[in-house]
Formats: structure tokens, sequence, C-alpha cells
């Protein structure tokens, strides 16, 4: 489970390397932008700023990845103290077994 989220955070990351640059450069210098050509040149701001990304909604799903991940953990560690618990236990029955003959 634990190579497969591996796995899946690898190939995601590297479509994003593969995407980005392409997406980063146009292809015709003519069909620039003017927003992204005067983003390169300082430009003095008329009225209030303000943010473009809401907060809240990066914040809220941050948090849920986060918890998303530790309840993952934790079930992990669980899954392996029971296995551990039950090879324990018939490792006591054997060696009780070998005493017994």
């Amino acid at each position: 489970m634990i190579r497969a989220l591996v796995l899946g955070c690898l190939l995601a990351t590297s479509a994003l390397a593969v995407a980005a640059p392409a997406a980063a450069q146009p292809e015709d210098p003519e069909q620039v932008d003017p927003a992204e050509d005067r983003a390169a040149t300082f430009q003095r701001v008329e009225g209030p700023v303000t943010e473009d990304v809401p907060g809240g909604p990066l914040l809220i799903g941050a948090y849920g990845i986060i918890w998303l991940l530790i309840m993952l953990y934790v079930l992990r560690i669980g899954l392996l103290q029971a296995r551990t618990a039950r090879d324990v236990t018939r490792l006591e029955r054997s060696v009780a077994a070998a005493e017994k003959k």
C-alpha cells in the first residue's frame, strides 16, 4: 500500500514536471498576453490590493490531506501490530509444543 502511494506521488510529480515547462512558454512570441507582459515589469497599483486565491478552501484542503495521511499511517501501524501479535501467538504455541516433546 505504501509502495502504491509512493509510486502515485512519483508519477504525479513527474507529470507536473513534464507539463510545467510546456505550459510556461508561449509557442508564438507575438501571442504574448499583455497581462503577462505587464507582470514582468513594475506597475503601480491603483486602488486596494485584493487576494486572487482564497485561503480558506486551500487551508481546509491541506488539513484534510494531512488528516487522511495520518489516518492511513495509523491504520498501517495497527495492521502491522495485529500481524506481529499473531506471529507472537504462533511462536508461543510452537515453543509450548516443542517443550512438551
